[in-house]
């Protein structure tokens, strides 16, 4: 690993070998690392229950780790197609299950809240607004692109679609996240037509 590295990238180089072995330590360390972007990523694409879900592709991912190899960008790409997966997974189930109706005085509520982790939470609730606007197939490309990070040739192959339509898709979600972040008093115009293609088209 060169000098300047990302250190999250030079702790997955030096913890991949082990976890492939399957040390339970270093496996442990890979989610503390990336756990908490995985659920992001979860919550972006509807999942109801992100964190069971993400549990579910840690499960799986510790099965699949001999296919990473020591390979921080492989165990990436793995690690959010699994994720993809399950939320597909998780989407279809929901459709199936019978729909129960909560007791409307069931409200549980946590006493003493750190205003900090109040002050995320209501943002991550103001991003999750904001992409269930969007139709599911551009979600998926913006939570992909921007969430997780991935360059649009990479979001291609985990979506199975061609590098031209992750452009076109993520150019569309991003003019109409523009539009509802406005009316929903987010944000401004300023966004210029620029910025958007160049997000596009961008690697």
């Amino acid at each position: 690993m060169t000098e300047g590295a990302d250190p999250r990238q030079r702790l997955d180089s030096d913890v991949l070998s082990r976890a492939i072995t399957g040390d339970r330590f270093a496996l442990g360390e890979l989610w503390t690392a990336w756990n908490a972007s995985l659920v992001r990523f979860l919550r972006s694409l509807r999942v109801e229950e992100p964190d069971d879900v993400a549990a579910e592709v840690w499960v799986d991912l510790a099965r699949r780790m001999p296919d990473v190899g020591p390979d921080p960008e492989a165990f990436r790409r793995l690690l959010f197609t699994i994720g993809r997966r399950r939320a597909i997974d998780a989407r279809r189930f929901r459709l199936r299950r019978p729909v129960w109706l909560s007791d409307p005085h069931d409200h549980r509520q946590i006493s003493g809240s750190d205003p900090q982790v109040d002050t995320q939470v209501e943002a991550e609730q103001i991003v999750q607004d904001l992409l269930a606007k969007l139709p599911r197939a551009h979600a998926e490309v913006i939570a992909l692109r921007v969430v997780a990070g991935f360059n649009v040739a990479e979001t291609a192959d985990i979506t199975g679609r061609s590098e031209g339509a992750v452009r076109q898709m993520a150019m569309r979600a991003l003019r109409e996240l523009k539009e509802h972040a406005t009316e929903m008093g987010f944000g401004s115009d300023e966004a210029s037509e620029k910025e958007i293609c160049d997000f596009g088209v961008t690697n």
